[in-house]
């Protein structure tokens, strides 16, 4: 299984679908640890909406903001393990993923985008 780390002791992940991975190597015999707190940064209220209920089902605390400057108000206030943030977003996804991994490297961030 391929693992997405976190230092703080995370409960492991349960996929909704299918995922293949090699059955060697260093990755072969360890766990997909889940976040706890996740911020979805997406000026789609839909994709927002949809992505917290389907998160928020696991037990995930989950928090979303609109533009970078409601995001980045939220990780000054807040610690998160895991982000998603839409490329394509007010304020700028290169610029908001720049500032986020400034306060904290060690944050996973995750780049989406609905453009070609």
């Amino acid at each position: 299984m391929c693992d997405i780390f976190h230092k703080t002791g995370l409960q492991e992940l349960r996929h909704p679908f299918p995922v293949r991975f090699p059955a060697r190597g260093p990755l072969a015999d360890t766990k997909v640890a889940a976040p706890d707190r996740v911020l979805i940064i997406d000026d789609e209220e839909a994709i927002r909406e949809s992505c917290q209920r389907i998160l928020a089902k696991d037990g995930l605390e989950v928090t979303s903001a609109a533009d970078g400057v409601t995001a980045l108000k939220l990780t000054d206030k807040w610690t998160y393990d895991l982000i998603i943030l839409d490329l394509v977003v007010p304020g700028g996804g290169m610029e908001i993923l720049k500032r986020i991994k400034e306060d904290d490297p060690e944050v996973v961030v995750i780049v989406v985008s609905g453009y070609g």
